[in-house]
């Protein structure tokens, strides 16, 4: 019977390595450019989104040409940059400052022109960009949606809470009470809500705010896709990060893969791209990475 369950737990486990592999590992060396930061991939897999440290400047870099386009120099361009649906354009948030007040804009640059348009000029409370069926949306003021066109449903947060707007219609959600809830996102079907609860976890709720899956813990979670989700788990001695590795945690909650264990690496803050099966992430000294994916 015991040799039996032995055989059980390891065929187990070789089934569960199989549902998400790393099959490659690469540092993306980009020239003429030191201490890189929060990489984003391009639909089309081409090129990469970057920035400096503090979120300051936004930079694209070319993989096939090895070129580097400078797109801002501002503060705030790098946090949470989008590339519209069919990568020809990106859309990006601008701060600065008049006197103690933060003054932010909304800007989209086209890829091939290298041309840049402002959208929303010099507001406060804005919100950054996001892109869901081809449309873009964001809010001014907290309660505002602004947006090109279309009747969508998409979150994000606001004085610390999950704000849903479902077609319009905007709902606050707080699946687990009164609290601090960041890096919130929805699933790519729209079905489901990934958060972090400060001081407790990670987990996934429905639209109504209901739990679904408790992720343990694991900082800044993102979809992969609709059943696997990749976040870091990290240490630091409250001044720096001591550790961190990446890890794949399907959606249910069960199951579990390490991405990265490294020793004298640092991986922070992964980035996905089912659609070209890699993850990308920055290391503590500003080194980019990729990991291809098999699953």
């Amino acid at each position: 019977m015991k040799i039996v369950l032995i055989v059980f737990i390891f065929f187990n486990q070789f089934v569960f390595s199989q549902d998400f592999k790393v099959i490659k590992s690469k540092k993306i060396d980009i020239k003429g450019s030191e201490q890189n930061y929060f990489p984003k991939l391009s639909p089309d897999g081409s090129k990469i989104l970057f920035t400096k440290e503090n979120f300051t400047g936004l930079y694209l870099y070319d993989l096939k040409r090895k070129k580097t386009v400078r797109i801002s120099d501002k503060q705030g361009a790098g946090y949470r940059p989008v590339f519209s649906e069919n990568g020809e354009k990106i859309f990006f948030r601008e701060n600065e400052y008049e006197g103690m007040r933060k003054i932010s804009s909304i800007s989209s640059y086209n890829i091939k022109n290298k041309t840049t348009k402002l959208i929303e000029e010099k507001n406060r409370n804005v919100s950054v960009p996001q892109i869901s069926s081809g449309k873009l949306f964001y809010t001014v003021g907290g309660n505002e949606i602004k947006k090109t066109s279309g009747n969508e449903i998409w979150v994000i947060i606001d004085k610390q809470k999950i704000i849903l707007y479902n077609k319009g219609v905007k709902k606050i959600i707080s699946p687990n009470g009164e609290g601090n809830y960041i890096w919130v996102s929805l699933s790519p079907d729209k079905q489901k809500i990934l958060y972090t609860f400060s001081g407790h976890g990670t987990y996934i709720s429905d639209l109504k705010g209901n739990i679904i899956s408790d992720l343990g813990y694991l900082n800044a979670p993102v979809w992969y896709n609709n059943n696997w989700i990749v976040g870091m788990k990290d240490y630091d001695d409250s001044y720096k990060f001591t550790a961190s590795d990446l890890f794949a945690v399907s959606s249910d909650g069960e199951k579990t893969v390490q991405l990265t264990a490294t020793e004298d690496i640092i991986e922070l803050y992964p980035s996905c791209s089912a659609e070209n099966s890699e993850i990308l992430y920055h290391s503590d000294s500003g080194n980019i990475y990729m990991l291809k994916i098999k699953n």
